[in-house]
């Protein structure tokens, strides 16, 4: 038997069993404009430097156990007051994809009672990534898969000057928090990024997908915190 936490609570500690889970893949969002009276179409889809995906939908469908019809009802006001107590797309964890996490609002809920038996249907609507639990670098060994990541270090020591790569093996940019003990500049493609003394997390900086190569100057400790997005 397998489950999921979401918002601070399992749905096995409620005496859920998941019958069936539907994890959608998100389509792409197209934004694209059509020239009148031509075959040309413009495609601005990566115009903020990454393709643009559609919320991912999500469905569990979980069984409960209960012959009592009075306990059923009792087990039904629990778990829909669980599943609707968050406005707000919140960390969702499904025990059969370890090591990354769904960002996921319960939009919908389907009882059905069954006399002796119950089922509810939650439906959620997320963002469209998967997230990794744990941030580059400070991967734990057993949820190493490789087959999808790597290891790499993400904190450095700069005297005066230091190139260093960072990987992010995400589908799409992302912002990295960084934690400096002194100032520093960050040189990529020849655009410079000055970075403050102390924790920064700005979307003027990102790392593309793959391979960034930086340039560091400046003297002391620098880390990147940053944790992989897939679909």
């Amino acid at each position: 038997m397998y489950g999921i936490k979401y918002n601070n609570k399992y749905s096995w500690d409620l005496g859920l069993k998941v019958l069936e889970r539907n994890i959608s893949t998100p389509a792409k969002k197209k934004v694209t404009e059509e020239i009148p009276f031509s075959n040309v179409i413009y495609d601005f889809s990566f115009l903020y430097g990454s393709q643009i995906f559609e919320p991912r939908k999500l469905e569990y469908k979980f069984f409960v156990d209960e012959m009592f019809k009075h306990n059923l009802e009792a087990i039904r006001i629990v778990v829909e007051n669980w599943l609707y107590s968050s406005n707000e797309k919140t960390e969702l964890r499904d025990e059969v994809t370890p090591g990354y996490h769904f960002l996921a609002e319960c939009i919908e809920i389907d009882f059905e009672d069954l006399k002796t038996y119950g089922t509810i249907k939650a439906t959620f609507e997320g963002y469209p990534f998967r997230i990794k639990n744990e941030y580059e670098g400070e991967m734990l060994w057993d949820d190493f898969c490789f087959l999808t990541d790597i290891l790499q270090q993400t904190t450095f020591i700069i005297n005066e000057a230091r190139e260093i790569s960072l990987i992010n093996n995400s589908i799409v940019e992302v912002v990295p928090k960084i934690i400096a003990d002194n100032s520093f500049e960050i040189y990529r493609n020849n655009v410079k990024y000055l970075i403050p003394m102390g924790t920064t997390e700005s979307t003027d900086f990102k790392l593309n997908t793959g391979v960034n190569k930086l340039t560091i100057i400046g003297n002391g400790n620098i880390q990147f915190k940053y944790k992989i997005e897939v679909i």
